[in-house]
């Protein structure tokens, strides 16, 4: 394989300038994206095993664009954990942009319904430290809803820190991943090889994915319980609109409305569909 292929948009500029960071709400597919990247990257590079931390391919090509997955506070603070927090009712820690500042950002959405249910399932069948049901934990002004707008409309007023900014959305991904793959890569700062855009695309399906979740090639180890129990596993569904089967009238209206009421007009010109 050529590795002339990767191109740098600067040759030889300093690493720290040379960073992408994907900013995305917790359960919102990352763990995918991160799969398709880091596969095309080992295919990229020729290497035999595959390792979903994209970061640990950088020091074959330290001066090629480094990707940093940022949750940028909407997820656990390392030095207070969700269940200490859950315990103590403690409010959540701010949103944070401020390591994107002059850097090209991938912002990954998802459809906050599904993006909702599958974080509940998350934090509370898998992680279990939330407990309670679905419809309570999306009313939890500090896990549910409140907090998806308002992580949502945070990182929209604060783009202009970033030096550029691709928007990627989860359905569009599901629906034609080796076209938005494509789209991602020159962004990235690396041209989009066809034959291993497919490959990655073949490697990170849905069911391979539950495969190596099971033999712990994943960023965190398998739950116990994860081989009989499909909500335990981290990869579960994969859906686009599946919240419309898991959720009630009353609910998809709730969270219709608040949407509409509170969410920047920027995810509301019509980018999203199966946001309503």
């Amino acid at each position: 394989m050529k590795l002339d292929s990767l191109k740098v948009l600067e040759t030889k500029i300093d690493e720290a300038e040379n960073i992408v960071y994907l900013v995305s709400y917790p359960n919102s597919g990352r763990t995918w994206v991160r799969s398709l990247l880091s596969r095309y990257k080992q295919q990229l590079l020729g290497i035999d095993d595959f390792n979903i931390r994209l970061h640990a391919y950088h020091c074959r090509q330290p001066y090629s664009p480094q990707v940093i997955f940022y949750h940028a506070g909407s997820g656990t603070a390392p030095e207070f954990t969700l269940r200490d927090r859950l315990a103590r009712r403690k409010p959540n820690f701010p949103f944070d942009l401020s390591l994107c500042k002059d850097s090209r950002v991938v912002l990954l959405v998802r459809a906050p319904q599904d993006a909702l249910i599958s974080h509940y399932h998350d934090l509370g069948t898998r992680q279990r430290v939330f407990k309670g049901t679905l419809e309570q934990f999306i009313r939890d002004d500090g896990l549910g809803l409140n907090r998806w707008i308002s992580f949502h409309n945070f990182v929209v007023a604060n783009r202009s820190l970033a030096e550029q900014t691709f928007i990627l959305d989860y359905a569009n991904l599901r629906q034609d991943t080796s076209a938005e793959l494509s789209r991602l890569l020159p962004f990235l700062g690396m041209t989009a090889e066809q034959e291993l855009v497919k490959e990655a695309v073949e490697f990170s399906a849905l069911e391979n994915m539950k495969k190596l979740e099971m033999n712990d090639q994943l960023v965190r180890p398998a739950h116990q319980g994860a081989t009989n129990d499909a909500d335990k596993r981290k990869v579960r569904s994969g859906s686009v609109g599946g919240w419309r089967n898991k959720l009630d009238a009353k609910m998809i209206s709730y969270i219709d409305a608040r949407l509409k009421a509170e969410l920047d007009p920027f995810y509301l010109d019509g980018k999203f569909p199966d946001w309503f």
